[in-house]
């Protein structure tokens, strides 16, 4: 019944092991196999071996989420490592507390069993029939784990090449052309000389500091697209913004989803990149599902003609994405910084 014989992980705080166990019974008189830290560790290995080994051959794990559960660290990470490595997770929430923090970011995106107002049994039978959707199939992507919705709205932008007069890109036809005497031949070929940094400053300082001094903007993206994210970055914080990306934010050592968390927390705006690489990005998927739900202004930036995963669809579904792929990147900075500022302005009225 099991796929390859794999098992359903349990995952739980010592407080909620009398439930596990409960779940586990359930689950195994219905002829799925369980694996339960206090049962089934493998002696002459660490209980860190265990885990990571048990987790990585199971077909699916199951979160018992409680206050315990979300302060104990050893739940976190192996909800973490599930989602990391593409399990499917059933998230059952025991008690009537918050799902917050860390844990909203990890199962945010996934469909949750509340088990908490009625006497506990009374939920195995939908336990086990969400358990029983994964049996016999292929490892369930998690972009497929949200109902479709109609097509997000989107805008084109940018369509001028070199943007608007004023703004530092492909120059107006004639407009550096002077009245001078013909080059000689050792003249020929050299490149004018650059335009006077205070002039070009007065260009780009679009933007200046009314805005609080936390980070303004969070990026998010996928790291294969990291070097287009760092002009973009540049460029942006050329122009006054304050900026938040995790290559240059988390600093080793130092917990990458408590960080990423917190960037969230206190950002205002959250500029999502879109492309091949990050629509089926767990870490974008989690990112932007923490910001829809602190409600925050989104800017999705689509740099390639691609249609995005079901998940992204639904999170973005309201609001408008940027096509800026048509041209090179630069062309739409205008256009970019326009609407950060329109945001910001929202934000802070």
């Amino acid at each position: 019944m099991m796929i390859q014989n794999k098992k359903i992980f349990i995952s739980y705080s010592d407080n909620d092991q009398s439930k596990a166990v409960k779940v586990c019974e359930v689950l195994e008189s219905s002829g799925f196999g369980c694996w339960l830290s206090y049962r089934d560790t493998i002696p002459g290995k660490s209980f860190l071996e265990n885990i990571i080994e048990a987790i990585s051959n199971s077909a699916l794990i199951i979160v018992l989420y409680s206050e315990k559960a979300h302060s104990e660290k050893r739940v976190v990470q192996e909800a973490e490592l599930a989602f990391d490595t593409g399990i499917p997770i059933i998230p059952l929430r025991i008690e009537n507390v918050e799902v917050r923090g860390v844990m909203k970011f990890v199962l945010g995106t996934f469909y949750w069993i509340e088990a908490f107002e009625k006497p506990f049994e009374e939920y195995f039978p939908q336990i086990i029939s969400a358990v029983n959707q994964f049996c016999g199939i292929k490892k369930m992507e998690k972009k497929d784990t949200l109902p479709p919705v109609p097509e997000a709205p989107t805008v084109s932008v940018g369509s001028q090449p070199g943007g608007p007069e004023g703004w530092p890109g492909k120059p107006k036809e004639g407009k550096n052309k002077q009245k001078t005497a013909p080059l000689s031949e050792s003249e020929k070929g050299e490149p004018p000389p650059p335009p006077p940094q205070q002039e070009e400053k007065k260009e780009y300082k679009i933007y200046s500091n009314e805005y609080p001094k936390k980070k303004e903007i969070f990026i998010s993206y996928s790291n294969h697209d990291e070097e287009i994210v760092l002009k973009l970055l540049e460029k942006l914080e050329y122009c006054g913004f304050n900026c938040w990306i995790h290559k240059k934010a988390i600093q080793v050592g130092e917990n990458f989803a408590e960080a990423i968390v917190d960037a969230i927390n206190q950002c205002i705006v959250m500029i999502v990149i879109c492309s091949r690489n990050s629509i089926d990005s767990n870490h974008v998927k989690r990112e932007v599902n923490l910001a829809v739900n602190r409600k925050l202004s989104i800017l999705p930036l689509q740099i390639e003609d691609v249609k995005l995963s079901k998940t992204l669809h639904y999170l973005l579904s309201l609001h408008q994405i940027l096509d800026v792929y048509k041209e090179p990147l630069e062309n739409y900075y205008p256009s970019i910084i326009s609407e950060i500022k329109r945001l910001l302005s929202k934000e802070n009225s």
